[in-house]
């Protein structure tokens, strides 16, 4: 055999050792490890007013994550110290929203109050809360908002102003 023929073999042999041993890695069934995490932010993103009325981000340092209706009950119990001392407001008063559908495309978050009353800026608060805290997680865009009141009445299809869709 000579020596080209000679390599071509030792690589072929070479090569297929390596496909039937593969990396040494051993197939395994599923393992069981618990929740999957919420996430490894250090609070949610809560969404106020600033100057102007303009929707501001503020980050609220909590230790976790959470989940979309921990950062709509932090929402709904307005400012800390801090985010008071920097000037940022509400719209909203201090009720207990409820949050339904968290895993959909359209959340549904219920107040114990009037729509009429809630303003455009109101709604954004709301809106951009719940959505940050989807994406933060790992959803996707495209998120929407539904907000039914004590009345009946919805505000439907609510999109964060700050956020593409």
């Amino acid at each position: 055999m000579n020596p080209v023929t000679r390599a071509g073999a030792l690589l072929a042999a070479l090569t297929l050792l390596t496909v039937l041993t593969g990396c040494g890695v051993r197939p395994t069934g599923v393992v069981q490890a618990g929740e999957a995490p919420v996430g490894v932010a250090t609070g949610p993103m809560l969404y106020f007013l600033g100057e102007g009325n303009v929707t501001t981000a503020a980050p609220r340092v909590t230790g976790r994550l959470g989940t979309v209706a921990d950062a709509l009950t932090l929402l709904f119990a307005g400012q800390d110290p801090e985010e008071l001392a920097s000037g940022l407001n509400t719209a909203l008063p201090p009720v207990t929203p409820v949050l339904e559908q968290p895993d959909a495309d359209v959340m549904i978050v219920r107040v114990p109050l009037n729509t009429v009353f809630l303003s455009r800026p109101a709604l954004d608060q709301i809106a951009c809360t719940a959505i940050a805290a989807r994406v933060m997680a790992g959803a996707g865009a495209g998120l929407r908002v539904t907000v039914f009141g004590k009345n009946g009445l919805a505000a439907e299809d609510v999109a964060c102003s700050l956020m593409k869709s």
